[in-house]
């Protein structure tokens, strides 16, 4: 059965106690999720750094409406809203990695950085995270380190390959998947038919 919002309250402000304000920089880093909390009181958390609640973060949470609605929003534009209410550690990996990004998102940042979004994800929970991943607004730049070349080919307007911390190439996707240098230098010949299959496919 859904909690009603005063439980919601009240379970935040247990956390609030038990967390302080000392904890609130580290848990909004990605990975650094709490798995003995909720997806909300995840969130909620960050949205509080943002937006000054971390500041006071033993004013009980029935005052923090405002933060709350936010939580909530960056947790539906996630496709989370189902999960709120149920701990890190009780939901899939892949869901765990959005509310990774709906930390980030609470954040309002103007650029939000992903570092292989999709990786050690099981195959049948990656067509929601990269759904999830298209439908971030418009006004945040992404900036993605991947080299799945197919979500490379879903996402990028442009592509840096780097090798040995230095760029090699910068530029659209088919210039980058098309070029021999990128090929020989930065896959072998090896990997040529896999990256030439994916550049052109």
């Amino acid at each position: 059965m859904p909690k009603s919002k005063n439980e919601d309250q009240a379970r935040l402000r247990s956390v609030e106690g038990a967390l302080g304000r000392s904890l609130a920089a580290e848990i909004i880093k990605p990975t650094h999720l709490i798995r003995d909390l909720t997806v909300l009181e995840n969130v909620f958390l960050a949205v509080c750094e943002q937006r000054g609640g971390s500041l006071n973060l033993l004013v009980p949470a029935i005052r923090h409406t405002a933060l709350l609605e936010r939580a909530n929003e960056v947790i539906a534009q996630l496709g989370l809203a189902d999960d709120r209410h149920r701990k890190i550690a009780e939901i899939a990996y892949g869901r765990q990695r959005l509310v990774e990004i709906a930390i980030g998102l609470s954040l309002e940042p103007k650029v939000l950085l992903l570092d292989e979004p999709a990786a050690g994800i099981p195959s049948s929970e990656v067509s929601y995270l990269l759904k999830a991943i298209e439908r971030l607004p418009a006004n945040i730049a992404i900036l993605m380190i991947e080299h799945d070349m197919q979500i490379v080919k879903m996402f990028a307007t442009e592509v840096t390959v780097l090798v040995a911390g230095r760029v090699l190439m910068a530029g659209s996707p088919h210039d980058v998947m098309t070029s021999d240098n990128v090929r020989s230098v930065y896959l072998g010949q090896s990997g040529e038919a896999r990256f030439a299959a994916a550049g052109h496919a």
